[in-house]
């Protein structure tokens, strides 16, 4: 008999006897008191499913490596400005040194500038091979404040406000910039640089670089007028101390100065009468 002809039979056949509809009722009542236990099973089993579908997902996004969202410049400043300010700054000496491409040419200058007002600041010079070592009766750092130096560590704000008041103008971001690469200034100053920093238009965070003495750190870029192209401040994302200030155009670095190292100290290295290529100059 083919397939569509026992459908045509048991379809014409009549109602089933009431003993077999009585016995198929109690099969039914029988199987139903075991089924919450066979349907919970199958709903645990499919739950672990799911969740092992879930977490095959996550870890295919995690191998793929996402990209991740910018950060803010608001983020990465204010970062760096929670860290910095928790570096030390007491001593009788600031010591600062620095390479610096400029044009290039390239140099490296170590400079000691004393806490005390009335004290010496000290520098040693080297460019290619020729080295010189000397004093000065004043720091002769300039901030671009209007022809006025800012001498020492006296008398500079630790507040956004108060550095905005002090360096404000048309050359802002540059002063900022300047102040956080070169001046010895407290924890708290620096600190508050870079908040006054991170509320100034035209900054932007680039993310991820590597300096020009290839240290890796986290960037911020603004136009310049005073270095004449895109300034790229580089900053080390573990302590919040500046590494490097940077001039580019057209996505190259031009010129350069990079902070090899800060300390304060308690002695002046330089400051030694035996040392022949020691020069005075007023």
């Amino acid at each position: 008999m083919d397939e569509l002809g026992a459908v045509r039979d048991l379809l014409a056949a009549g109602p089933p006897a009431p003993e077999v509809v009585r016995a198929g009722r109690a099969r039914l009542t029988a199987l139903s008191a075991h089924e919450p236990v066979r349907r919970s099973r199958r709903a645990a089993w499919w739950s672990t499913i799911a969740l092992g579908v879930a977490g095959a997902a996550a870890a295919t996004a995690l191998v793929l490596g996402t990209s991740p969202q910018p950060v803010s410049v608001q983020h990465v400043l204010a970062a760096a400005a929670t860290r910095v300010e928790r570096l030390p700054d007491e001593g009788a000496w600031w010591g600062a040194t620095v390479i610096s491409r400029s044009r290039g040419r390239v140099s490296t200058q170590e400079t000691w500038i004393p806490a005390d007002p009335e004290g010496k600041t000290w520098h040693r010079r080297t460019t290619g091979g020729r080295s010189e070592t000397f004093s000065t009766d004043d720091w002769d750092f300039r901030i671009v404040l209007a022809g006025r130096p800012l001498t020492k560590m006296s008398g500079v704000p630790d507040t956004p406000e108060g550095l905005q008041a002090l360096l404000g103008g048309p050359g802002l971001l540059d002063n900022v910039a300047r102040l956080l690469v070169h001046a010895p200034v407290t924890s708290e100053t620096r600190a508050a640089a870079y908040r006054l920093l991170s509320g100034l238009p035209g900054v932007v965070a680039v993310g991820e670089v590597t300096d020009p003495l290839g240290r890796p750190g986290q960037a911020v870029e603004y136009d310049s007028a005073e270095l004449g192209g895109r300034a790229r401040l580089v900053i080390d994302p573990a302590t919040g101390a500046p590494l490097a200030l940077e001039t580019r155009a057209d996505g190259v670095t031009t010129d350069y100065t990079a902070i090899q190292n800060t300390r304060w100290a308690e002695d002046n290295p330089l400051d030694n009468p035996l040392d022949t290529s020691l020069e005075e100059q007023e």
